[in-house]
């Protein structure tokens, strides 16, 4: 029998002559934000934009005008999506999505609409969008952070679920020692519906933010004095700001996050961040100088982990590597109060696995330190007081293209790995769903963060030099709240993450400093 199978191959390569059908073509698909220049056709059948594209990406370039053409299946949902959003009048800016090049007929082929800002809506002053605006930002994937309402002996009173994930790692105080533990999705999922349900109490709180790094932001690096000069102009602008350090020496980037500021005083936490200490072996004993009989003086934190930060500063100074501080922020996507969050709520607590959030999936992919290029659409409340993530993100890239280390900046430009395959995901609605109804988070009051203290140390004694990304808690719209400690640290509080895992993690606020607004 093996060998008549094998005939049949000899004899069909024969008949076909070794020809092969043609391979299914694959696009490599994203989403395209543009501002409608006329009315959308709608003769023949087809659904027929003409617009330009406000930002770079694989399949058009900001400034470009092009012909869009949603792919006939799509074309009843989209025509009532761009009906719903008000959409239709020239001057409004509109999302592509599923969006790829047809080299056929040089067009760009949709399958799905949606509506960023009615140019009717912001004529007449409706649902805000006279106050939204669009922008391009290099985001990590979102992170659910809510009260654990029920919180049992081992379990943190604070989660934060990054929402690619199925599960999430933290430490936990188990009856005074300190251990990782693994929480799966099911208990995830049962802590959520248990928080949504108990929202109304004032103590329960339930926030989607948005990780966004600024490399456009970013403060060059040459000496102690502007290593000092960096810190003070960004956590000046921001106390809540995540700083990252970061270090190319154009064959590879390194990069380290900061501990969270100290107190209201940039300079002084600057002088402290950079300061020399006495130095200690792996037994705590002094370490003295061969030369001197001295102790030993080091970094109190190193900037990049391995090397002292006078030997960095040096080589900056030198023009041997480049080094710079960039920082990252969390914006405010919704909270408890805000209508969209429901509908999140709803989704997260009806699928079988977070891949099914296709939005997170199609952006994001499963990693939470990866970065994607993605456009949002912010909105600001009437007083002006707060600004809002109301759409968004979408993604202008074919996938999770960067890491932290290869986002581009004016003094670091590294280009990582390709970016990783696309994930299967079904086309219709993934990207986007049917038009929202109207309503932002910006009704809603934000809760005051409760004020809880820790106290902490500099150098050795803390768990610092891991080489990985600081834990952190979300602030404001604008503000994110970074922090390690020592797992062994007696003040750690009982939901404190291990220093390896970054995102489903919580940080008190500093004793001595306003916490920040936004939960």
């Amino acid at each position: 029998m093996p060998n008549f199978i094998n005939r049949l191959r000899e004899d069909s390569n024969a008949v076909q002559h070794g020809a092969q059908a043609k391979p299914l073509r694959a696009h490599s698909s994203c989403e395209i934000v543009m501002q409608l220049e006329s009315t959308p056709e709608t003769a023949n059948g087809q659904l027929r934009f003409q617009g330009t594209a406000l930002f770079n990406g694989p399949h058009t370039a900001a400034g470009q005008t092009d012909t869009y053409v949603v792919r006939p299946e799509r074309i009843k949902e989209c025509l009532d999506n761009l009906n719903k959003g008000a959409g239709s009048g020239p001057g409004s800016r509109l999302v592509f999505g599923n969006a790829w090049r047809d080299e056929a007929s040089d067009t760009i082929s949709v399958g799905w609409v949606t509506t960023a800002i009615s140019a009717q809506k912001q004529q007449t002053g409706l649902n805000g969008h006279q106050r939204r605006r669009i922008e391009e930002a290099y985001a990590q994937m979102p992170v659910l952070e809510f009260t654990n309402v029920n919180a049992g002996r081992g379990e943190p009173t604070r989660i934060r679920w990054p929402l690619g994930l199925d599960s999430i790692e933290t430490r936990v105080n188990t009856g005074g020692k300190w251990e990782a533990v693994t929480f799966a999705r099911p208990w995830l999922a049962g802590k959520l519906a248990e928080a949504w349900e108990a929202r109304a109490q004032e103590k329960v709180s339930i926030n989607l933010r948005l990780p966004v790094l600024y490399p456009d932001q970013a403060v060059a690096v040459q000496d102690l004095v502007s290593a000092k000069a960096g810190l003070m102009k960004l956590l000046g602008e921001n106390p809540y700001r995540s700083v990252l350090t970061r270090l190319s020496d154009e064959d590879t980037v390194e990069s380290r996050w900061q501990p969270l500021m100290r107190g209201t005083d940039p300079a002084a936490w600057a002088d402290r961040l950079l300061a020399r200490t006495p130095g200690f072996d792996a037994q705590g004993q002094p370490v003295a100088d061969p030369h001197t009989g001295e102790q030993v003086r080091v970094d109190a934190f190193s900037l990049i982990p391995g090397i002292d930060n006078r030997l960095l500063l040096n080589a900056a100074q030198a023009g041997q590597v480049s080094l710079e501080f960039l920082p990252r922020e969390s914006l405010l996507v919704a909270t408890k109060k805000a209508p969209g969050l429901a509908h999140d709520v709803n989704g997260i607590l009806q699928a079988d696995s977070n891949t099914q959030l296709h939005k997170i999936a199609f952006a994001f992919g499963t990693d939470p330190t990866a970065v994607a290029r993605v456009a949002l659409v912010l909105q600001e409340t009437e007083d002006q007081s707060r600004t809002y993530v109301v759409a968004g993100p979408h993604r202008l890239e074919p996938g999770p293209t960067f890491s932290v280390n290869s986002v581009p900046s004016a003094h670091i430009q590294w280009h990582s790995a390709p970016a990783p395959e696309e994930p299967p995901l079904a086309e219709a609605g993934p990207a986007e769903g049917p038009e929202p109804d109207e309503g932002s988070a910006s009704e809603s009051a934000i809760p005051e963060l409760e004020d809880e203290s820790l106290d902490f140390e500099l150098d050795g004694q803390v768990a610092w030099n891991t080489g990985e990304e600081t834990p952190t808690l979300s602030g404001s719209e604008e503000h994110q709240t970074p922090e390690v400690t020592s797992p062994e640290s007696p003040n750690q509080p009982a939901d404190s993450p291990p220093a390896h895992f970054p995102s489903p993690s919580r940080t008190p606020t500093p004793a001595d400093r306003p916490p920040p607004p936004g939960l």
